[in-house]
């Protein structure tokens, strides 16, 4: 709303059903049929990837702006995801996805990580989504959950929708970060309850570890739960002299990964304002836990002018990734990519956008603005990044 400077969820429908209304009866009235010429060679905004858990030859892709991608030959070519009546998703703007150990999809619409509330200037263009849509048949068709958009409760909290997690030692259990704190359900998606009561400001990220731990970031606080109903805060102010993650007013963003070999193994990212520009948000810290969460170093400082994967956009591009087989190996991302281990330290491991204009054939060129990292569960040299283009 240009007046209020808020987001009214009545508003995005109110428009739909117009748009929907106006494409029927034109195509009715003058009896167009349109085929899609292009273009097919320039890539969108990609902040959701995922790997069949079965079978890595089945990749998954969700672009911010396309709608989500099916691949059955590891990438190289694509085809678009359907509903079960044959349609495309009622909303184009995917923003997370995740498997559950039955194989079930779980893809989350509305870019919440581009947007804000009373920010009139969007500065990333983020745009709103419409719940989380399920696919039970291994990508072919999709459906959407009603209930994260049935009522006016759900679509104020589903219109964002930044990460989803899937509890591997429970099918049923699905998280998902939205614009309404974190949400929990126990009955594949069926109904949703806070997951911390009372609790109901934006949630950035959730992520289960493989023994079940949970671990959210809800409004820059971080929070760990070891059965998945009790959680418990893991940052404070000066977290780090008690062995804690970092809380400050000027925190933007905190990103986890643990480790798919060894539970143990959880990291974390953090990004915080440098001065008071929404766009100016660099590395705060990186962080380690070898106790499944509970205690917390510093791997890697902020603070430093040759150090900042992000740039000065880490509350808007962040990617983190931990290795299957070698939980002391990670990568992370966002204006550039480093990799991390014990024996090698800091490496980076990408060249930004480099002169010439033969950078796309350059093997060290990843485009600007990483937002997911993606490791292929069957081979460990195979990894998979979805950025701005």
């Amino acid at each position: 709303n240009q007046f209020t400077e808020a987001i009214n969820v009545a508003d995005i429908v109110r428009a739909q059903a117009q748009v929907r209304d106006l494409t029927l009866k034109g195509s009715t009235s003058f009896n167009m049929a349109w085929d899609e010429l292009g273009p097919n060679n320039v890539g969108g905004r990609t902040r959701a990837l995922l790997i069949d858990k079965d079978d890595p030859d089945l990749v998954f892709a969700g672009s911010v702006g396309g709608g989500f991608w099916k691949s059955t030959t590891r990438g190289t070519s694509w085809t678009k995801a359907v509903t079960t009546d044959g349609g495309l998703f009622e909303n184009q703007v995917v923003s997370c996805m995740a498997q559950a150990s039955n194989g079930d999809i779980y893809v989350g619409t509305g870019e919440g990580l581009a947007s804000a509330d009373g920010q009139p200037d969007n500065q990333y263009f983020g745009l709103s989504g419409q719940g989380i849509y399920v696919s039970t048949d291994r990508g072919n068709t999709f459906s959407r959950l009603a209930s994260t958009w049935n009522n006016t409760s759900s679509q104020e909290a589903f219109v964002w929708v930044n990460a989803i997690a899937t509890d591997p030692t429970n099918d049923s259990r699905v998280y998902a970060a939205t614009r309404k704190g974190l949400k929990v359900s126990n009955d594949k998606g069926a109904n949703w309850t806070s997951a911390i009561a009372g609790l109901d400001s934006v949630a950035q990220d959730v992520i289960v570890a493989p023994n079940g731990t949970v671990f959210a970031s809800i409004d820059n606080i971080a929070y760990r739960s070891a059965d998945g109903t009790t959680f418990v805060k893991i940052s404070e102010a000066n977290g780090t002299d008690v062995g804690l993650i970092n809380e400050s007013a000027k925190m933007t963003r905190l990103k986890f990964a643990a480790a798919p070999s060894d539970a143990n193994y959880v990291y974390c990212v953090a990004s915080a304002l440098v001065g008071t520009s929404l766009t100016n948000s660099s590395l705060e810290n990186i962080y380690q836990s070898l106790d499944n969460g509970l205690t917390w170093a510093v791997i890697g400082p902020g603070g430093s002018s040759s150090f900042q994967p992000y740039g000065t956009y880490g509350n808007y591009s962040m990617a983190l990734a931990v290795d299957p087989n070698d939980p002391t190996f990670i990568m992370t991302g966002g204006a550039n990519m480093f990799s991390w281990s014990y024996k090698t330290g800091w490496e980076r491991i990408t060249l930004d956008e480099p002169g010439g204009g033969n950078f796309f054939v350059n093997p060290y060129y990843t485009h600007r603005n990483q937002h997911v990292i993606s490791w292929s569960p069957s081979n460990s040299n195979i990894i998979y990044v979805g950025t701005n283009g």
